[in-house]
């Protein structure tokens, strides 16, 4: 038997024990990577779960502003294929009212800052709050976001998410904080629409009425109802169509802008107005006007047209009247740019001058172009354009992002607009909004010029371009042959001294039957104040675009208390429907003593010896209409179907009334109501308010841009909005019968022929110091046989 081999033996024990080791080393090593991985993965997701809490977290408002400055600022370009895109161009705005005018904003700039450093002298930067969107829902947006434009509903669809969503957070948290309230007098709600006011769209009114109530009967109801009753003061003397002069033109037919900013009114003015904080939602209307922003597709409005386009211009000379087209490529492109940068900025200023404001925008996609006017001096139009892409550095940080991004320009822009629309606000700036359409021209219709959509190529504003002129002093008169402008009437205060222009108790009753209510001046009579009220003289709504710099709050707040003093007629509490029914059924009726206004109307007829009666007092306030709105009638922000509601004063006398106002194309519906209250006059006063009448106004009202208001219906204060326990009864389905106070009202109105088919909690008012339900708006009542009438 041979020996075992030991060597071989040692040899593979050693190989076996370098194996184990091997293995347990390798064991070791896996266990070291696994470990380092898992470590590695531990911190990863720490990473991510940081960014993603970075990323998810609300931001303040400078990172908020870095974000849409990253994001969102110049995501937008122009479709360069034109298949793609809409066709046409930007037409001119025949019959719109235009400047004379068209300068660089050379104060743009300041302007801006100033505005930045009042707010950041009251903005909390040291601890600022993290309110706004995450950069989660920037990048979002910025992925979801067209960026190629092709039409002007694109335009539409990117403004919300790029500015008006980005400009509305901000003013809800900077209303929130009351030091930037204080110092920018933020006392309001700030709100951006985009839809049409019903009103406007009149015809659409109209067809909707006409489900209840025919063309055909209401022309009926208005000629039975005239020569039965005699309501001939209740009816128009002049067609309003027929109407001539700079205001005469259709006002349901003049455009809107793409967006609207309003302020709504806050609770406690509205509350000194006599407008109950219930009263029903859905029927409220803002009716302070702050910003008018247009739209425009870059296709048709690019960035080298504004460019070329965009200089110092004499509209008249160098855009209107040039009917002749160059042969040259570059200066028909010249020609084009010029046309359609001045047909833009006209169409915005006319929106601006109609709704009473000063400051307006422009938004392509690609760029703005923001636009100002100074109201005592509306000939020339001031412009500052911004282009994200070249205008504004690539790399911006801190607070320089409130003045140099594209959101923090708009931004303090926007608080600019609000400060000048919030200098007095009980004013309707109706005065001076009539006095600038006065002074100036239209667009008018000229040969047809070359509206190519292409766009004129880059280029450079032609040295030949006219010289700066100053705008104030040294205008240009271009009138048409054909209009002649009203002057601007010298500043005086206004005298409750009738003098003797009104009637005496002995010229009244020499002649008790109401007059024609004829709304042309010249055959009025006509008070001898002047258009310009006190309240002018003491406040400047347009001098901070001259000055530069507007006032801050604390500066304000002095003058504020003044104003409430000049026009504490607004604030007057509403006559009783007693004290107006003795108004409209008597020559010379026995004052109220219930009435609030009791010694007001008392002092003013024994100190001017006045026989007051509903035909002195019609005529009192048509003269006093023609003459001003702005300080004896404000709108209440209650619109309905067919008209508005005023707080109408009489001034001086305490007289104070509700007006329902609507457009020219709605005066026959306002008849027909007129002729319907007459018919229940017997009601009057106690079941529906006291009608004194229809009276139909010289010059319009601008209610809204696009909105004119030429007849008012003159009422008693119905009451207040109908008590919860009413209203919860009948509010579902309109169930009025199930209320007693509401059957009660609406079976006396039947029993008096009258079937009102409106019946809704809008339409039902309640009279607190007698304790049942007043009925409202008739204009789809139809008068019938109550005999047939079968309750439904």
């Amino acid at each position: 038997m041979s020996e075992p081999d030991y060597k071989a033996l040692f040899l593979a024990e050693q190989q076996k024990r370098e194996a184990a080791e091997a293995a347990v080393a390798e064991e070791q090593r896996k266990r070291e990577v696994a470990v380092a991985d898992e470590q590695r993965k531990r911190q990863r997701l720490e990473l991510d779960h940081h960014n993603l809490k970075e990323l998810t977290r609300p931001t303040t408002l400078l990172e908020f502003l870095l974000l849409c400055h990253t994001y969102t600022a110049t995501i937008c370009s122009a479709e360069t294929d034109i298949r793609l895109t809409t066709n046409g161009t930007i037409p001119n705005p025949i019959g719109k009212k235009r400047p004379d005018y068209i300068r660089p904003w050379l104060e743009f700039t300041t302007l801006q800052h100033a505005i930045v450093t009042r707010l950041l002298d009251c903005y909390p930067l040291h601890d600022q709050p993290q309110v706004f969107d995450s950069e989660l829902i920037m990048q979002a947006i910025s992925t979801k976001t067209l960026t190629r434009l092709t039409s002007e509903k694109d335009v539409e669809l990117i403004s919300r998410p790029l500015i008006i969503s980005p400009i509305d957070a901000i003013l809800k948290h900077l209303m929130s904080l009351s030091s930037v309230r204080q110092e920018f007098r933020l006392d309001s709600p700030v709100c951006f629409f985009n839809h049409l006011n019903p009103l406007k769209n009149a015809a659409a009114v109209i067809a909707d009425t006409e489900t209840y109530i025919s063309p055909a009967r209401i022309t009926t109801t208005l000629s039975s109802l005239s020569s039965q009753e005699q309501l001939t003061s209740n009816r128009p003397t002049t067609p309003p169509s027929s109407a001539s002069g700079p205001h005469a033109s259709n006002n349901t037919s003049r455009g809107q802008p793409d967006i609207i900013c309003f302020c709504l009114e806050s609770d406690t003015f509205r509350a000194h107005l006599g407008v109950p904080s219930s009263t029903p939602s859905g029927n409220m209307t803002s009716n302070k006007l702050v910003l008018p922003i247009e739209l425009k597709p870059p296709h048709k409005l690019p960035r080298n047209c504004l460019k070329q386009g965009l200089h110092p211009m004499d509209l008249l000379p160098d855009v209107i009247n040039v009917n002749k087209i160059s042969t040259d490529k570059d200066a028909r492109d010249q020609q084009e740019a010029e046309r359609r940068v001045a047909a833009t900025t006209t169409q915005l200023f006319s929106y601006m001058v109609e709704g009473g404001v000063e400051y307006g925008l422009v938004a392509t996609g690609e760029a703005f172009v923001f636009l100002h006017i100074n109201l005592e001096d509306p000939g020339t139009l001031y412009y500052h354009c911004l282009d994200p892409t070249t205008d504004i550095p690539n790399q911006v940080h801190g607070n320089d992002l409130l003045s140099q991004s594209a959101v923090g320009q708009i931004l303090a822009f926007v608080l600019q607009a609000l400060e000048s629309s919030q200098s007095n606000k009980y004013l309707s700036k109706q005065d001076t909004i009539f006095a600038t359409l006065d002074e100036l021209d239209i667009w008018p219709r000229t040969p047809t010029q070359d509206t190519s959509p292409s766009a004129a190529p880059p280029r450079s504003p032609s040295s030949s371009s006219p010289p700066y002129a100053p705008p104030k002093g040294q205008r240009k008169t271009s009138k048409l042959p054909t209009r002649q402008a009203l002057p601007r009437k010298a500043k005086s205060k206004s005298s409750c001294n009738p003098g003797g222009d009104y009637p005496t108790r002995q010229d009244e009753s020499r002649d008790p039957t109401p007059p024609e209510l004829d709304p042309q001046p010249a055959q009025m009579h006509i008070a001898t104040h002047t258009t310009r009220m006190t309240h002018q003289e003491g406040t400047s709504t347009s001098g901070s675009g001259r000055s530069g710099i507007s006032k801050s709050s604390s500066s304000n707040r002095p003058q504020k208390s003044e104003q409430q003093q000049q026009h504490a007629e607004l604030f007057y509490p509403y006559c009783s429907p007693a004290c107006i029914l003795d108004l409209a059924g008597s020559s010379f009726p026995s004052l109220d003593r219930g009435c609030p206004n009791y010694r007001l109307h008392s002092d003013y007829i024994t100190t001017n010896n006045l026989s007051f009666n509903r035909r002195s007092f019609l005529r009192l306030l048509q003269a006093q209409l023609h003459e001003t709105r702005d300080r004896y009638i404000y709108p209440l922000g209650i619109q309905g179907a067919v008209g508005v509601v005023f707080k109408v004063v009489l001034r001086c006398s305490g007289y104070v009334i509700i007006a329902k106002g609507s457009v020219d194309m709605l005066r026959d519906h306002l008849a027909y109501e007129s002729c319907i209250y007459t018919h229940l006059k017997p009601l009057q006063g106690i079941y529906i308010p006291v009608c004194l009448g229809l009276i139909h106004l010289s010059r319009p009202y601008y209610y809204d841009i696009g909105v004119q208001i030429k007849h008012l219906l003159l009422l008693s204060y119905g009451g207040d909005p109908l008590p919860a326990h009413i209203a919860d009864i009948i509010s579902p389905g309109d169930r009025w019968w199930a209320s007693e106070h509401v059957s009660q009202t609406v079976d006396t109105i039947v029993a008096h022929g009258v079937d009102h088919q409106d019946i809704r909690v809008p339409n039902l008012l309640w009279d607190k110091h007698h304790g049942r339900v007043i009925l409202i708006d008739f204009e789809r009542s139809v008068i019938v046989d109550q005999k047939k009438r079968k309750r439904e």
